[in-house]
């Protein structure tokens, strides 16, 4: 009989509320990336039904509905969001697309050197142009050690 006065309880069902709300935002400050901060939302939501007396068995079911809610509304804004995000070029992929100057003429039966951020690279062409040193070529991919370039527009 204590039990069901207990959970019958407005202030029961309001310090409940409380303590669910701020546990949840505890663990989710303590752990990093998101973890229970959707459940920090259906507390705070269940709280104000408890606030107005609302039914027990109604905060639960509002607790769990909106907890669902946010964890889905946060899946769709990290798709939106982060998933499209476009990967950073690093390494050699950053090269792709940048000048380099000729220091070794070549053409396209032949082999040339480059010369990007002080390293010295060996240059081939696909083109049937002739690359002299002190011109810069535009890099259009990389295979292995050797780069693939283009000329210039305009030059």
């Amino acid at each position: 009989m204590i039990l069901a006065d207990l959970f019958s309880s407005q202030t029961f069902w309001i310090i409940s509320w409380v303590v669910v709300f701020i546990a949840a935002l505890v663990i989710e400050i303590a752990i990093p990336g998101l973890v229970s901060i959707w459940f920090a939302g259906g507390a705070l939501v269940s709280l104000f039904i408890a606030i107005f007396n609302g039914n027990p068995v109604v905060q639960i079911i509002v607790f769990v509905v909106v907890s669902a809610v946010l964890l889905i509304l946060t899946k769709f804004v990290f798709k939106k969001t982060f998933l499209k995000a476009k990967p950073l070029a690093t390494n050699t992929d950053a090269l792709v697309g940048q000048e380099i100057r000729v220091i070794k003429g070549f053409v396209k039966t032949t082999h040339g050197e480059g010369k990007i951020r002080d390293l010295v690279w060996t240059l081939v062409t696909n083109e049937d142009v002739t690359y002299t040193e002190g011109e810069f070529a535009i890099i259009k991919e990389i295979q292995g050690n050797h780069i693939i370039v283009a000329k210039k527009e305009g030059k």
